[in-house]
């Protein structure tokens, strides 16, 4: 999701991500799953040969000027964001339509593909896509965000970003990008000192049964350090329809998540064709926005956009 006038710029490299590290071996922990176990992972060298197993990894690497180090990609569940399509078609030409899929992978086909690191989600067990050690045997690394596992805050994107600088030798990058992010966190702060915001995230359209609100994502908990209002924060997921009823008029902004057959237009009329919903301001106001999956919940840059569309809608 690309804000409306919003500056987005793919970091240019300036050829000192290659080789070793002038500090020494660099040694970062990783989930190896969703019940508190990790793992010690060591770089000796900057990774030549990455895997990415999700679309937040992916742009990372994109945004950052690390395209030429991805070798395959697997969970491929979106379009990358507009300005990164370039880097994107790059690579998808170099690696070969049979090295992106659009779903999970198996171990065998991943080691076949024989990378020097893979960052993921969890995954990292011997019933799954191997344990670290399995992988380290190899001359791999397997690395999980953390901000997609047992950090989805700012400080586990500070952290995963943090991992992606010393990584790869672009650490100046990274931090100028996280330096912008707070800025722009405290700038939406400012502008809501004499004001308030609300806003909804919704997954999926309205059914009769209920709705999908996220109130527990990554882009939740950036939003709640902005001080935005969650309208949902306390239904999430189990939203019904009588609640959805109660406080559409109290939504001042909605994300839609858009994936696979999720499409903005199509939530927007289901609540257009409501008239309960249609006289949500969000909808009267048009302040309704897509949302891109990997936004939700990892640490993408495109995060930034998110903030620039709240800052629009302050100004």
């Amino acid at each position: 999701m690309i804000a409306a006038g919003a500056v987005y710029v793919v970091i240019s490299m300036n050829g000192n991500n290659k080789g070793t590290y002038s500090d020494g071996a660099i040694t970062i922990v990783t989930p190896t799953d969703y019940s508190g176990n990790t793992a010690e992972q060591t770089y000796e060298e900057v990774p030549e040969r990455v895997v990415v197993g999700c679309n937040t990894a992916l742009d990372i690497l994109l945004y950052f000027g690390l395209g030429d180090r991805i070798i395959g990609i697997y969970y491929m569940e979106e379009e990358v964001p507009e300005d990164l399509q370039d880097e994107y078609k790059e690579v998808a030409e170099r690696i070969g339509s049979d090295h992106i899929l659009t779903g999970n992978i198996s171990q065998a086909v991943l080691t076949d593909w024989e990378p020097d690191c893979v960052i993921a989600w969890v995954a990292w067990s011997d019933a799954k896509l191997g344990s670290p050690s399995y992988w380290n045997a190899l001359g791999c690394n397997v690395w999980s965000l953390r901000t997609m596992v047992d950090m989805d805050s700012i400080e586990g994107m500070e952290l995963d970003y943090k991992n992606i600088g010393n990584i790869f030798n672009v650490k100046d990058q990274t931090d100028k990008y996280m330096d912008s992010l707070e800025d722009k966190i405290d700038e939406v702060k400012e502008l809501l000192k004499n004001s308030t915001l609300s806003y909804a995230m919704e997954d999926g359209v309205p059914e009769a049964d209920g709705v999908w609100f996220y109130n527990k994502a990554f882009i939740n908990s950036i939003l709640d350090e902005c001080g935005v209002t969650n309208v949902f924060s306390d239904t999430g997921s189990g939203t019904s329809l009588a609640v959805l009823y109660d406080r559409a008029e109290t939504i001042d902004v909605l994300f839609v998540i858009c994936y696979g057959d999720n499409t903005l237009d199509e939530t927007v009329n289901a609540w257009k064709a409501d008239s309960v919903l249609a006289a949500s301001p969000a909808i009267t106001n048009g302040e309704y926005y897509s949302m891109n999956l990997s936004i939700s919940y990892g640490a993408d840059p495109t995060v930034i956009d998110t903030l620039d569309i709240l800052v629009d809608i302050l100004t």
